[in-house]
């Protein structure tokens, strides 16, 4: 029997390669660093145009140049709205869809700071000078601010103070690390050195930045530091993720938290429930929160089910529990009837898309994996995919999964 097997398998795996297939050119380390690699969408408020970033490998110099485009929903040809030598990220509509906010590392900046430029061309303009790197912009529905992320040392009041900090502890010579904590690393990054996600508002006119969490000791996403929040459509409250347990750290169990835009204190929406909480995303018209909810405390292994919550923390249903699926990556319809969202599954991670109200969850997209969805006005999605055989490009296809088309062709 085992000699048969063995022959069965010669035999198919001769009829899998074709005949000229030693032929073919292998892949190599130079073609890999050649590949350009598409970010995710941003869809503009009216939900024609997509910005995206374009990441380019310089082996040589061992860096990265990224730039941000725009591109027609509908289709056409890109348009490259970034040139500098920096790499370039995050890019973020205003509410009136003339101008973008991004990230970028530019000139002096020894890390990233903010940045907004007109989509109609021109210099770009530095929002901020903080000691320690911005991350996720968004900007508030007034369109005269724009929320972000930025550590801060603990006990540092102000960006000023945590330069200061920073500036103390490069300089002293005592590099050893000593915790009590459970805590103290999560793969690369030390969680030892006092440093805490705040969520900071820039006025884009005068420049001035205000801490909406002072005093915070929250940590946000182990993984990359920075965590995910939403701003309201009313542009009243932020809801955002962090770890609602303290130091040192015995368990874990990220939340949901609220704070009001004008300041004041920060509400645990999720605190019920002993399990990770996380990813809030305000509905359209600003009465719910699509997150991800666990039902196993501290640790894995666990999958994440979509939700949906009251704003105000009431009333929970989960949407997806019947599924044996991790969601991850929602975005809401325009009219607030429908989620789209991302999962893993057999190796794939796909594009669904589930009723509010309840109801099944169908595939709008099967294959390769998907990321960075958002949902245009007319039912349209664009979002991320790739494959072994593709390196990451934009695609879009309709809530009902038809009319499934490529997007961006810059690996073609």
């Amino acid at each position: 029997m085992r000699a048969r097997r063995v022959a069965v398998l010669i035999a198919l795996f001769s009829c899998t390669f074709p005949l000229g297939a030693a032929d073919r050119k292998p892949l190599t380390v130079e073609d890999m660093w050649a590949v350009q690699r598409v970010g995710m969408p941003a869809l503009s408020p009216d939900g024609r145009t997509v910005a995206y970033t374009v990441s380019v490998y310089d082996m040589e110099e061992n860096r990265a140049n990224g730039d941000v485009w725009i591109v027609p929903l509908a289709g056409g040809t890109p348009r490259r709205l970034t040139t500098n030598k920096a790499s370039d990220g995050s890019p973020a509509w205003s509410p009136d869809g003339k101008r973008l906010a991004f990230t970028s590392k530019r000139d002096d900046d020894k890390v990233n700071q903010l940045y907004v430029l007109s989509v109609d061309g021109g210099e770009s303009e530095r929002l901020t000078e903080m000691p320690i790197g911005v991350t996720n912009p968004a900007w508030l529905p007034d369109g005269k601010r724009i929320a972000f992320v930025s550590h801060v040392i603990a006990g540092a009041e102000s960006p000023a103070e945590t330069k200061k900090a920073l500036e103390a502890r490069e300089k002293n010579k005592v590099k050893a690390r000593v915790t009590e904590n459970r805590l103290f690393r999560f793969w690369d990054r030390w969680l030892t050195d006092n440093e805490f996600p705040h969520i900071f508002l820039v006025d884009v006119g005068t420049k001035k930045v205000t801490d909406l969490l002072p005093g915070s000791t929250l940590l946000f996403s182990l993984q990359e530091g920075t965590g995910s929040f939403d701003v309201s459509p009313d542009g009243k409250w932020i809801a955002f993720e962090a770890n609602g347990t303290r130091e040192p750290y015995r368990t874990l169990n990220t939340d949901v938290f609220v704070v009001p835009t004008a300041g004041g204190a920060v509400k645990n929406l999720t605190a019920s429930n002993p399990a990770s909480d996380g990813d809030p995303v305000f509905s359209p018209d600003g009465k719910w929160i699509a997150y991800g909810v666990e039902s196993k405390a501290d640790g894995w292994p666990d999958w994440t089910r979509l939700a949906v919550m009251d704003a105000s923390g009431g009333s929970r249903r989960v949407l997806t529990e019947p599924m044996d699926v991790s969601a991850g990556g929602w975005a809401w319809s325009d009219d607030g009837r429908t989620i789209v969202f991302h999962g893993e599954s057999r190796a794939r991670t796909n594009l669904y898309a589930v009723p509010v109200a309840g109801g099944d969850v169908r595939t709008v997209h099967r294959g390769g994996t998907t990321a960075g969805a958002e949902v245009s006005r007319d039912g349209q999605v664009v979002f991320q995919r790739h494959a072994i055989s593709q390196p990451p490009e934009l695609a879009v296809v309709g809530l009902d999964g038809s009319g499934l088309r490529a997007l961006t062709h810059v690996n073609d």
